[in-house]
C-alpha cells in the first residue's frame, strides 16, 4: 500500500483498469490513440463505451473543421453494459499534419453529439 495525500489515504501499489468501476468512467472512453499521438494515413481507434444500443460515430477533422472521415462503430456490448470497440479509419491520400478524432454518441432524439471527446493528433 502507498499513502496518498496528507490524509494518509491508503492505496494499492498498483491499480488497474479493472479496478475503476463504470461509475467513474466517461460513456465513450478511447484507449488509443493518445492525445498528442501521429497516425499514419491508416490507423486504429479504439476503446470502450457504454451508449445507446452500443453505436457511437467517429470522425476525423481537418484544422478548419472539414470533415476527411465520418463513420460509425458498434462496441460489444451497449445500453447500460460496456463494451468495447475498434475500427480501423483511412485519411485521404494527402492528409498530413493537424487532424482531430472526434468520438461521439448521436442523440436518438435529434442526432446532436453526446458525450463528445476530441483526441488531437497528428498525421504523418
Amino acid at each position: 500500500m502507498s499513502s496518498f495525500s496528507s490524509e494518509g489515504l491508503l492505496l494499492p501499489d498498483t491499480l488497474t483498469r479493472a479496478d475503476t468501476g463504470e461509475d467513474i468512467l466517461p460513456a465513450i472512453l478511447v484507449e488509443d490513440p493518445a492525445p498528442g499521438d501521429t497516425v499514419g494515413r491508416r490507423f486504429t481507434a479504439k476503446g470502450s463505451s457504454n451508449t445507446f444500443e452500443a453505436t457511437h460515430q467517429l470522425q476525423v477533422l481537418a484544422p478548419d473543421g472539414t470533415t476527411l472521415v465520418d463513420t460509425f462503430v458498434t462496441a460489444t456490448s451497449g445500453t447500460g453494459t460496456r463494451g468495447t470497440w475498434e475500427k480501423v479509419l483511412d485519411l485521404p491520400a494527402g492528409t498530413s499534419g493537424a487532424i482531430t478524432l472526434r468520438v461521439f454518441e448521436a442523440s436518438a432524439q435529434d442526432g446532436t453529439p453526446l458525450h463528445q471527446v476530441d483526441i488531437p493528433l497528428t498525421a504523418e
